[in-house]
């Protein structure tokens, strides 16, 4: 009936990890409850519709994960063709933090990216990769919007 996993595919190699995955699923297919515990944000995306919150031992909530996604807030780096100031792009909707790495400029992207992709349009991009969070960044920002109070 239950089905309990704390990192399944910890250490395994990519065909076994997808194999494990493909048992999770079977599983889920069956009627049964799986409770997966991972920091892949991937491997819990692949497997799991919803996703349970704990907060000092307590469901605090309940959801989906393509909400939880879309609540998330992405890093971005950008290398530009010259130098670009980056207190230029912090003030675009929706770009929470930006700050100067090396050859390029690192953004934190909360909700939509429109504002940062017409931000961009000003500027000649040489690079631009976008790092999808974990599911440990998610939880994180999750909390920090919640508060630190008991839950309901």
């Amino acid at each position: 009936e239950l089905l309990i996993l704390d990192e399944p595919t910890r250490g395994l190699d990519p065909m076994m990890q997808h194999k494990v995955q493909e048992l999770v699923r079977q599983v889920a297919a069956d009627g049964r409850t799986v409770f997966l515990s991972s920091h892949v944000l991937s491997e819990v995306e692949r497997v799991a519709d919803r996703v349970g919150i704990l907060r000092e031992g307590r469901l605090v909530a309940v959801e989906l994960m393509s909400d939880l996604k879309r609540r998330a807030v992405r890093r971005v780096d950008v290398t530009f063709a010259g130098q670009v100031d980056p207190d230029a792009l912090g003030g675009a909707p929706g770009i929470k933090a930006a700050e100067q790495v090396g050859p390029m400029v690192r953004l934190v992207v909360d909700g939509s990216m429109d504002g940062l992709i017409k931000a961009l349009a000003r500027y000649d991009v040489v690079n631009l990769v976008t790092h999808e969070p974990d599911l440990e960044e998610i939880f994180m920002g999750y909390y920090s919007k919640e508060g630190s109070g008991d839950a309901a």
